[in-house]
């Protein structure tokens, strides 16, 4: 019965803190690691840790579908204002897709990299949760670092 009530409270914890960063999720990247709050619930009431990554995995994944949602949502709009074609939203949507799966290649090859050379991500530096790397938010849009801190400014 516990569980029923804590699972559902460490997703919505979770889901309240991308509201405010991004950060709880890049720290919590490797299972078992978890930010502060979340490690706290699952220490005082003794949640079972695969539980829990499966929790954050959902989590992650409803709002990663949010953020397709949103994304397909605006280059429907572009296509309705006749900024771009149907076809060009198409093209658009493909090549994001096509983007996304190097990205998602080249972060798999980088965690093999860094295990294989016992080398801590963090000391790569931008992008890998670094100073300015993704995960961070510094004034700039998250991800970008310091090219687009201040972007607005003068």
């Amino acid at each position: 019965m516990t569980k029923k009530i804590i699972l559902p409270a460490i997703a919505a914890l979770a889901i309240g803190g991308t509201l405010f960063s991004t950060a709880a999720f890049a720290q919590a990247d490797t299972e078992g690691t978890y930010p502060p709050v979340i490690q706290k619930l699952v220490d005082q009431f003794g949640v079972n840790s695969t539980d829990v990554d499966t929790a954050m995995q959902e989590v992650r994944d409803e709002h990663q579908a949010q953020m397709q949602a949103q994304y397909e949502e605006y280059l429907t709009s572009a296509v309705d204002s006749g900024d771009i074609t149907e076809d060009q939203k198409q093209l658009i949507l493909d090549k994001h897709d096509e983007l996304q799966a190097e990205r998602e290649q080249q972060r798999l090859e980088l965690e093999q990299w860094s295990e294989d050379n016992n080398i801590d991500l963090q000391y790569l530096g931008e992008g890998h949760n670094g100073p300015h790397g993704f995960g961070k938010m510094e004034g700039g849009m998250r991800g970008f670092g310091p090219m687009m801190d201040g972007a607005d400014e003068g």
